[in-house]
């Protein structure tokens, strides 16, 4: 099963990652038969309504995050939105915890004031449920009409491996240019999903529309934080900079390149998800990922780490050596690390660069020297 495991977890390599996941599995196992039959919290079940189960992360907080897991299952109904933030309350779940909904139809409203409150918690989300099997885990869920719309509060979201989303006849009450039709539309434009998505609910009037993986991803219906980097070359008083940045469910990448006189300078910018301080009392070997390209940073070419608004902040000087290797590259990063060695990092080490590199000569251009073939 294709799961991904959101939370404040330390990037790993692939093999890290490999056994990172062995463990979790292992450990997962365990607490789920540990909670069976009692959680940390659990809404009354009723029939007709929708019902919250949280599950606290898996210890050390060091190495597992301290992301919770929260399932709804059932029909959303009117007192859905509060029994969430009662739960969350509850439990002091952190944002940036997942709620994994299977949820078929409901109220309409009720489901906008859900989604409103799992965007307001910062909750990432998926469609799937959770599993009755002895090993305990996730499984697929479907979400129908107003499951849907719930579901699309989400910060960010995804599918689990045989999840649906559709939308039904019981729709039909909601006429085209009706009132509710319009709050659906300012609700999508509010969650940053396409306002085309209006269209596929209105043809449910009459069969069941389920939507496709390249239609829930165009109407951006899923948001799995994959999207494709905005490079632009940016103008200040001082002169020009290149900027790409992205934002993840693992909060914000950011590279600005810029020359102030005496060489490629690269500001790299990222969201250290609560861990600022270990970051810059901690993880001091540094590491510039381009591609499959790992190239250390010497101390001596760091000119500032500090963390600002809550977000890490690295400028360093570019070596001569490095230029054509950017200008080669499809993808950047910036790892933090104990050491040089060390498979753990913080940071970002794959973010896409062919943009970058595509306008990164026009920038090299300004710069008080000449490398390569850059004029």
């Amino acid at each position: 099963m294709n799961i991904h495991m959101p939370g404040h977890l330390s990037s790993l390599s692939s093999s890290a990652l490999l056994a990172f996941f062995s463990m979790s599995l292992l450990l997962c196992a365990c607490q789920w038969t540990e909670t069976s039959g009692g959680t940390a919290g659990q809404t009354d079940p009723a029939e007709g309504t929708l019902v919250f189960t949280a599950v606290p992360p898996l210890e050390p907080e060091e190495f597992f995050g301290n992301a919770w897991d929260i399932f709804a299952e059932g029909v959303v109904d009117a007192g859905s939105a509060e029994r969430l933030e009662a739960l969350i309350l509850e439990n002091q779940i952190p944002d940036r915890s997942t709620l994994f909904i299977s949820a078929r139809g409901g109220d309409i409203n009720a489901a906008l004031d859900l989604g409103r409150a799992i965007r307001e918690a910062g909750l990432f989300t998926y469609v799937g449920r959770q599993s009755q099997d002895e090993e305990g885990g996730y499984t697929w869920g479907t979400c129908t009409d107003a499951g849907v719309l719930a579901y699309l509060g989400g910060t960010f979201r995804w599918m689990l491996d045989g999840s649906e989303v559709c939308f039904t006849k019981a729709m039909t009450g909601m006429e085209e240019d009706s009132p509710t039709e319009d709050l659906i539309a300012d609700y999508l434009v509010e969650m940053e999903v396409d306002e085309r998505l209006l269209a596929h609910i209105r043809q449910a009037r009459g069969r069941e529309i389920c939507l496709t993986e390249p239609v829930q991803a165009d109407l951006q219906v899923t948001r799995t934080g994959d999207d494709q980097v905005k490079w632009s070359i940016e103008h200040i008083e001082v002169g020009p900079y290149l900027k790409g940045e992205i934002t993840t469910w693992r909060g914000i990448n950011k590279i600005l390149m810029y020359c102030p006189g005496d060489g490629l300078r690269i500001h790299a910018i990222f969201d250290p998800e609560g861990r600022a301080r270990e970051v810059l009392n901690e993880l001091n070997a540094h590491t510039l990922c381009l591609d499959d390209q790992y190239i250390p940073i010497p101390a001596e070419a760091i000119e500032s780490r500090l963390e600002m608004n809550g977000w890490i902040n690295i400028i360093f000087k570019v070596d001569d050596d490095w230029i054509e290797p950017l200008l080669q590259a499809s993808h950047i990063g910036i790892m933090c690390q104990s050491s040089y060695d060390d498979p753990l990092f913080m940071g970002f080490s794959h973010m896409d660069f062919e943009g970058g590199a595509r306008l990164l000569p026009v920038l090299l251009g300004t710069c008080t020297y000449k490398v390569g073939s850059v004029e």
